[in-house]
């Protein structure tokens, strides 16, 4: 029997760089697995260009009526889909809105930050920004702050230990030393 119809199952909710299952099922015009179907299905991602297909060329001939690809994305980002096609015929099938979140915490996007233009006792910001393996921003990852050295007298003034907010910057508030020198502070997290 011809296909009718082309259904989809994928979980919604993804993690940057973990592989996820695909499964496309091929209806005929009554609603019945179309088992003996022997066409191929294309996937193609929809809103991402970092998505990718196992095997990767996207395309899957049917096994008794269905084809499960592999797909996994290492960009952290919301609302994007995936529509299956059977090649011939052109019947389509589109996922749900699908959503990466980040991979666990990695490393510190810049290993050293250097400020210039500190006036003797004023007050900065200094950030750390907390990255996963692919790049993208993690966040509620718990980074404390340490003076190391303070060029007499330099000190955190807000807490020093902060969790990283949705963009994966931790922020605390130094108030440099009364005698101009450098001014060292670490970053450090259980990444």
């Amino acid at each position: 029997r011809a296909i009718s119809s082309l259904g989809m199952v994928v979980a919604s909710n993804w993690t940057a760089g973990v592989n996820e299952n695909v499964a496309v099922t091929a209806y005929d015009e009554f609603g019945n697995v179309a088992v003996n179907a022997t066409s191929n299905i294309q996937l193609t991602p929809i809103a991402s260009s970092s998505m990718q297909f196992a095997p990767v060329s996207g395309l899957l001939a049917l096994s008794s009526g269905v084809a499960t690809f592999g797909a996994q994305d290492t960009v952290a980002k919301s609302f994007m889909q995936i529509v299956a096609r059977e090649v011939v015929l052109g019947t389509q099938a589109l996922s749900k809105n699908l959503n990466v979140k980040h991979a666990a915490a990695s490393s510190f996007a810049a290993s050293e930050v250097i400020l210039t233009g500190v006036t003797v006792n004023n007050i900065r910001n200094l950030a750390a920004n907390v990255i996963d393996a692919y790049g993208n921003a993690v966040k509620d990852t718990s980074v404390t702050f340490t003076v190391i050295d303070s060029s007499n007298g330099g000190i955190i003034v807000s807490s020093s230990t902060v969790l990283t907010d949705s963009l994966g910057r931790a922020v605390v508030q130094y108030q440099a030393g009364s005698v101009v020198g450098v001014n060292t502070i670490s970053a450090q997290s259980t990444i």
